[in-house]
């Protein structure tokens, strides 16, 4: 129980943290990605005969309209509530919801059932750069992260399990966690985890 009160308090402190740095920067780099988000939709096929490699342009999008959130609410309420500006939950073409965050209309919706915990390494690199350039630093960094991997394996004397490693990646479709955003959150999650394990194994 303390435990849990403990990584509770951690996780909240951290998003009043990532609230309370300035967002002019996050806002003008979320509005130069509408573009490229509102291009791919909800749905996007990476290749168009292959279903693994759908882009879940609905989810993506509404990240970047939790990042780019600029309420008169608190730190600490931006921080539990994490809110956005949308039309429709269920609109055709979820990046337009973007403009209307940016702009400040539509219905005020919150996202508070879950800890997003993604907005910690989301708003500072769009503070930076926008979405196709995060989308570069993501493929190299995936990619970093499987050649760790790789490496611990090998150096633990567990090469047999290299190929099945390689295999599922593959079957993966990096392409699609390259581009995606709400795939990436659980690919670092479950390879991150691995790292780890190896490396203090």
């Amino acid at each position: 129980l303390l435990l849990l009160l403990i990584c509770t308090a951690l996780g909240l402190l951290l998003l009043v943290g990532i609230f309370s740095l300035p967002n002019g920067t996050m806002r003008e780099n979320v509005l130069a990605s509408y573009q490229t988000m509102e291009a791919e939709g909800n749905s996007r096929w990476m290749i168009a005969s292959v279903p693994s490699t759908r882009l879940d342009g609905y989810t993506d999008s509404l990240m970047l309209c939790n990042a780019a959130f600029n309420g008169p609410m608190s730190v600490w309420q931006k921080a539990i509530g994490v809110y956005r500006y949308a039309k429709d939950e269920n609109i055709e073409n979820y990046s337009w919801n973007i403009l209307l965050t940016l702009r400040g209309e539509g219905t005020l919706q919150s996202y508070a059932r879950y800890w997003h915990g993604y907005l910690l390494f989301l708003m500072p690199l769009i503070a930076l750069v926008d979405v196709d350039t995060i989308r570069l630093l993501n493929m190299l960094v995936q990619l970093l992260l499987l050649a760790g991997v790789i490496s611990q394996l090998s150096s633990k004397g567990l090469r047999r399990l290299i190929f099945p490693l390689v295999m599922t990646y593959f079957f993966l479709s990096p392409v699609t966690l390259f581009f995606s955003f709400q795939y990436s959150a659980v690919y670092y999650t479950a390879m991150g985890s691995t790292f780890a394990l190896l490396m203090f194994w």
